[in-house]
């Protein structure tokens, strides 16, 4: 019952990991434009980027509780899987709608 909760928290950090290393790369990759000047992907992005989409997944568990005798476990295992819309407002303020479906 703990082995089983300690491999579902262990997959749903792993989840979370992977998106925050992917949402924003600290490498930069470089390109050149006609007029010779370098720019970084970072400032290429900023100017083509006003609506960015983008995918949720994760688990759900509910009815987890300790008492006396140690953990009770009357868990409900579920799924969540969405979509999102980030929408450039300013330069540093995005609104984000979403839609999701969970279990």
């Amino acid at each position: 019952m703990i082995k089983r909760i300690s491999i579902l928290t262990v997959v749903t950090l792993t989840m979370f990991s992977i998106s925050n290393l992917s949402a924003q790369s600290k490498q930069l990759q470089q390109h050149q434009n006609s007029a010779g000047r370098i720019k970084s992907q970072t400032e290429l992005e900023k100017k083509n980027s006003k609506i960015r989409f983008g995918l949720k997944a994760g688990i759900n568990i509910s009815n987890i509780y300790e008492n006396s005798t140690g953990f009770e476990n009357n868990s409900k295992l579920g799924f969540m899987i969405g979509g999102l819309v980030q929408i450039l407002v300013s330069k540093k303020l995005f609104i984000q709608p979403e839609l999701l479906y969970q279990t």
